[in-house]
């Protein structure tokens, strides 16, 4: 078994793209430096590329970015829509994201090893 932790795809992001559903919440944190992020898990090692899709299992997106009141890193939990022309995102657990100023870059080796950590082990 293989973990891959990077960018999601243009294919995941679109699975979340849609209007923030109205809810009562506040917006929770706005997120500078964000990036959508998805985990795929490769369950045996494709022989060729083209038998690498059919033996991998892509966890639910999730937000990483930088709380701007606590200014530091955090992954938010699933997330279930993110609304780019209102610049908001929700999570499973409600929580709304204003989304800042993002980030194209991929995650650097050691902020995939503390998320497959978050998002793995709980």
């Amino acid at each position: 078994m293989v973990v891959r932790i990077g960018l999601a795809s243009a294919e995941e992001i679109a699975d979340v793209r849609r209007p923030v559903v109205a809810t009562d919440k506040a917006v929770k944190d706005v997120m500078d430096g964000w990036r959508i992020i998805s985990i795929r898990i490769l369950l045996d090692a494709p022989e060729d590329d083209d038998d690498e899709e059919d033996a991998t299992v892509s966890l639910p997106v999730f937000l990483v970015g930088t709380a701007r009141s606590r200014g530091r890193l955090i992954a938010t939990s699933n997330l279930v829509a993110v609304d780019f022309d209102r610049h908001l995102a929700q999570t499973l657990s409600g929580s709304l994201y204003e989304l800042g100023d993002p980030d194209f870059t991929p995650p650097s080796p050691e902020l995939a090893a503390a998320l497959a950590r978050q998002v793995l082990m709980g």
